[in-house]
């Protein structure tokens, strides 16, 4: 099972807590919330979000020269968040958190609540459905949803995921208040968008991801293998993940890559969103969505969906506006001092110039040629790292990306329109808005 945490009376971060609380008749207290993690401060977030790769230059330099670059993918695994990064954290505190205030396990109106999301997804009737939807939407506000956007490679996924796993995903209760309270809680889910747009996909993606949570690998008890097959109806495994949902009393639901749902046909994009929300509304989980500023064309297609999304505010994370950038210099020293080859090559200036124009700051992009221009330096004996070698693994590792590098260069808005995933966030959304005033006067 992973990141479980076992949460009992005889722990001692527990009992801690139990003491210095009023008992269940002073206020309500909320077991949920207490067996998280303290609230962190955002010096706080930054240390434990920054991962260096294992790499002593010194043992690396000691191996032959051909096997370095072996030693060297390691690199790949620096991660220095952004400052970006403190403040999505600080929201996806609050969601979570936010997400159990209504939902505390000692209540009775809590475990009445799991039994009407039984009643309702197994209604059926559609009518009777959207009815109790419509009706469990009046009970209490419902959860809200926060939106990151940002170009590929600037670390958002990997952010949020690092984020997330600040947090036990799966806990275990036994004990609490002296009482015994035996339930699972799946603090959190991280699912990729299907690329094909199915519902389908989508439904297989959560039964695997509560299977890993859960420490579930195949057989009977794998919830894949219960309600992945064909025979399954949709509708089914829609009613199962509900279930499953407000069973393990899942705290937050992370959709990353919402892009992809821009890519299919529109009725199958608003199909696996209305899923998505539907999901949301009934069990009560907070969402955050994930993806390229194009995401912001399919949530913009539907009313619900953007009011949604609005809720819990956004974050885009736009790329640096010049090798000044104070994130990029920081990236820039870490990368420094991961030289391998024998000498060391103090990185200045022009240094840092050349590296911004050719990456334009996307991190993911940055490392990448800092590596390849090892490799390719290493591969022709030289003993120190030269901006030649930066050059050839421009030339040689980014081909394909040129073009949208050379839009990006340019700060020429006009040149973004040929590559999507570049446009802001509210050019996406002005021409949806375009679209269908277009749309309207064919009509």
């Amino acid at each position: 099972m992973q990141d479980a945490i076992e949460v009992e009376e005889e722990d001692a971060r527990h009992t801690t807590l139990d003491s210095r609380l009023p008992s269940l008749g002073e206020v309500e207290v909320n077991v949920r919330i207490e067996a998280l993690p303290p609230i962190l401060a955002p010096d706080e977030v930054e240390d434990l979000l920054l991962i260096r790769p294992e790499f002593e230059v010194s043992h690396v330099r000691a191996l032959p020269l051909h096997v370095r670059a072996h030693e060297a993918v390691a690199l790949g695994s620096l991660y220095i968040p952004r400052s970006e990064m403190v403040d999505i954290e600080a929201e996806i505190s609050l969601l979570l958190r936010g997400g159990y205030v209504r939902r505390n396990p000692v209540l009775a109106k809590t475990r009445q609540d799991i039994a009407t999301v039984r009643h309702r997804w197994r209604s059926s009737s559609k009518a009777t459905r959207e009815r109790l939807d419509a009706q469990g939407a009046s009970e209490s506000p419902l959860p809200p949803c926060f939106v990151v956007t940002g170009l590929s490679g600037t670390g958002k996924s990997r952010g949020i995921r690092a984020i997330l796993a600040l947090y036990p995903q799966v806990i275990l209760h036994s004990l609490y208040e002296h009482k015994r309270l035996r339930e699972t809680k799946i603090a959190w889910i991280s699912v990729d968008a299907p690329i094909n747009g199915s519902v389908q996909g989508f439904l297989l993606r959560m039964f695997a991801a509560v299977d890993r949570a859960l420490g579930i690998q195949g057989g009977p008890a794998s919830y894949v293998q219960q309600f992945g097959r064909a025979k399954v109806s949709i509708d089914q495994k829609i009613e199962e993940l509900a279930q499953i949902a407000a069973t393990y009393h899942i705290g937050l639901l992370h959709i990353d890559d919402l892009q992809r749902l821009a890519e299919v046909h529109s009725s199958k994009a608003t199909q696996v969103l209305n899923v998505i929300i539907q999901l949301a509304n009934v069990v009560r989980v907070p969402l955050v969505l994930s993806g390229t500023p194009k995401m912001a064309e399919i949530l913009a297609t539907s009313l619900e969906a953007a009011r949604r999304t609005s809720s819990a505010g956004g974050q885009d994370l736009w790329l640096p506006e010049s090798a000044q950038d104070p994130h990029f210099c920081t990236m820039v020293q870490a990368l420094e001092s991961f030289q391998w080859l024998d000498q060391a090559v103090v990185i200045d200036g022009a240094w840092r110039q050349k590296l911004f124009a050719y990456s334009r700051g996307l991190p993911a992009i940055l490392i990448s040629l800092f590596t390849n221009a090892q490799k390719y330096a290493a591969r022709r004996g030289a003993k120190v790292l030269t901006m030649a070698h930066i050059d050839m693994a421009y030339q040689k590792n980014c081909e394909l990306i040129h073009p949208a590098l050379e839009a990006l260069r340019s700060n020429n808005p006009t040149r973004f329109g040929d590559y999507e995933d570049l446009q802001p966030t509210r050019v996406q959304i002005m021409n949806v808005l375009r679209r269908n005033r277009e749309a309207m006067l064919v009509s």
